[in-house]
């Protein structure tokens, strides 16, 4: 769920960009999801994801939210 501007910047592999901040196509987005998968998503540091959770979790979707966020995942990454 990070920006258009940010996911250049660094993105976990295989990731799909769904811009939280960008509501008309975030809804859209979700639209084409299915409902038998789950999702991880994350933002820059989690705050943005949060709400993506629960977007998301409200149309049925299954997911789970990488606590914080690519910030987290890059410093567990150079352990």
């Amino acid at each position: 769920v990070r920006t258009p501007e940010e996911y250049p910047e660094g993105h976990i592999d295989g990731a799909v960009l769904m811009n939280v901040m960008d509501d008309e196509a975030f809804v859209g987005g979700m639209d084409t999801l299915s409902k038998e998968h789950t999702y991880y998503i994350y933002c820059r540091s989690g705050r943005r994801s949060q709400k993506a959770s629960g977007l998301m979790s409200e149309r049925g979707l299954k997911v789970v939210d990488l606590r914080g966020g690519y910030n987290a995942w890059q410093k567990a990454e150079k352990k």
